[in-house]
């Protein structure tokens, strides 16, 4: 009997024999566990349970260099163009340049081992590329339940946060600060997938988490509709729904961060870093009005039955929101000219302004009588 098997052959049907090849490991790892493996174009990165690194050339097998910092195991690894970050039982983070083979900075703050580790670009910079370490988050996760949130800045950047440590390389000097906590993990976080602004862990409390690593600088909320409005460093405001969770509008026209907020079932007041005084309509998100600042910053405000009122360093002003245009009441002359305007509230006829003048905080009220609001725009 004739036990060959017919076949239809396709194009995709014949494949080359693959190639093959083998290399040992250097001494160092010689007699350990591989923990993490990063594989790139013409590289392979090696880590295991030993404070050693080992870099190769894909290609030949050949030792291209060897990263030593940790005092002991390596089970973290991310890598990004010649950014490498590592993790270890130490209970550090380091970030190495992969050009030079040499460390770049060691992030403390965990207390048990690092566990995994992700990578992002902040919004408003490039990629990171070859070399580019500027403006990238770094997010780490670890037994003790806590992921961290560090960012690498060039130095004097002027990044908020505290200042873990400045060190120099081939790309220069670099800032590296620590950003923030992400609490909630009750035991040891175990995995992490980071892809720009979210950051998704899981623990061994049985929980997954998704996280937004980029700071929320406000917050603003319609009870009428459960929608809340939240302005954030990435220059947009986006409105959510309290009881879905879904991101239902981003809202664009800032070039700076978001940081106040004013909500009504009406009339969304959003005020950027950029001096920018936005009005939104609630009931289509559109954009209403742009209030001409005249370059000051803006920093409080409130609204209130179709007024809002804003503060600056020069003084205090009251705006009608369905026309955009200010309200001349004869009282607020006496609040220009202070050197900060610190929390205005409006409510009903009554405006209160807590300002600083001739170096003293001061408070100023005015009855907003209904002869000055018909006095007009």
């Amino acid at each position: 009997m004739d036990n060959t098997l017919a076949s239809t052959t396709t194009p995709h049907a014949l494949v080359d024999q693959p190639s093959h090849r083998s290399f040992p490991s250097s001494l160092e790892l010689k007699t350990h566990i591989a923990t993490c493996l990063h594989l790139s174009n013409t590289r392979l990165i090696v880590a295991a349970d030993s404070p050693t690194i080992d870099v190769y050339d894909l290609h030949t097998g050949q030792l291209q260099g060897q990263l030593n910092g940790h005092a002991s195991g390596v089970w973290a690894l991310a890598c990004k163009g010649d950014v490498l970050v590592t993790g270890s039982t130490d209970a550090t983070v380091r970030v190495w340049d992969l050009k030079e083979m040499k460390e770049i900075c060691t992030l403390r703050g965990h207390t048990l081992t690092v566990r995994c580790l992700g990578i992002s670009q902040a919004p408003g910079n490039g990629g990171v590329g070859e070399g580019d370490l500027f403006g990238t988050l770094i997010v780490s996760g670890s037994r003790d339940g806590d992921a961290r949130v560090w960012q690498l800045t060039e130095a004097g950047a002027g990044v908020g946060g505290d200042s873990v440590s400045t060190t120099t390389s081939d790309i220069g000097q670099a800032d590296v600060r620590s950003l923030y906590v992400l609490k909630g993990h009750t035991r040891a976080i175990r995995a992490m997938e980071v892809d720009g602004r979210i950051c998704i862990t899981g623990s061994y409390d049985s929980t997954i988490r998704v996280w937004d690593i980029v700071k929320v600088y406000s917050l603003a909320y319609d009870p009428q509709r459960k929608h809340c409005a939240s302005g954030s460093m990435d220059n947009t405001v986006k409105i959510w729904d309290v009881r879905t969770g879904e991101c239902l509008h981003t809202l664009r026209g800032h070039t700076k961060l978001v940081g106040l907020l004013e909500m009504s079932s009406e009339y969304l007041v959003s005020a950027g870093a950029d001096s920018g005084l936005l009005i939104w309509d609630t009931s289509t998100y559109k954009l209403g009005h742009t209030l001409d600042m005249g370059g000051a910053a803006v920093t409080c405000l409130a609204q209130d039955d179709g007024r809002l009122v804003t503060g600056t360093q020069d003084g205090v002003s009251l705006w009608d929101l369905k026309t955009g245009k200010t309200i001349h009441v004869a009282g607020l002359t006496e609040v220009q000219g202070v050197q900060s305007a610190w929390q205005v509230t409006l409510n009903g006829e009554v405006l209160v302004a807590a300002v600083s003048r001739g170096g003293e905080l001061v408070f100023e009220v005015l009855n907003l009588h209904s002869e000055w609001w018909a006095g007009g725009v």
